[in-house]
């Protein structure tokens, strides 16, 4: 994606963070602000779901 490539090339360095979820980050917030792991997960879609 130009615009990652462009504007915050940094994120796609990091192992997990493709193009779709580095502009997430991008649009989302600042990287920095991500709290945690979950948070991460989260906003990735990946985050694991509760069974009753």
């Amino acid at each position: 994606m130009p615009l990652v490539e462009r504007h915050a090339p940094q994120l796609l360095d990091v192992v997990g963070i493709g193009p779709d979820v580095a502009l997430l980050i991008m649009v989302e917030d600042t990287p920095e602000r991500l709290g945690s792991e979950g948070f991460f997960a989260a906003l990735g879609g990946v985050s694991p779901v509760e069974r009753s």
